[in-house]
């Protein structure tokens, strides 16, 4: 599975995953902060190192792209 992260703010980053059924959203509701919004179709997660660790943790085996901003930022 593909999950997209995106730079909202200097407080949260959007994640975009690829399919949203019941397991896939196991590893999001896992993560402390995190938000869904419905307007955008995305989850939001605090923008910072023990959020983007959790993610990563919890999505072991998909892979990642990040928007241009988050690229640089981010390891």
């Amino acid at each position: 599975m593909r999950i997209t992260l995106l730079y909202r703010d200097k407080k949260t980053i959007g994640v975009r995953l690829e399919r949203y059924g019941v397991e896939e959203r196991e590893g999001i509701r896992s993560i402390p902060g995190r938000k869904w919004v419905p307007d955008g179709k995305i989850w939001t997660i605090p923008y910072s190192i023990a959020a983007v660790e959790s993610l990563l943790e919890a999505y072991r085996s998909c892979k990642f792209e990040c928007d241009e901003r988050l690229k640089k930022e981010l390891p």
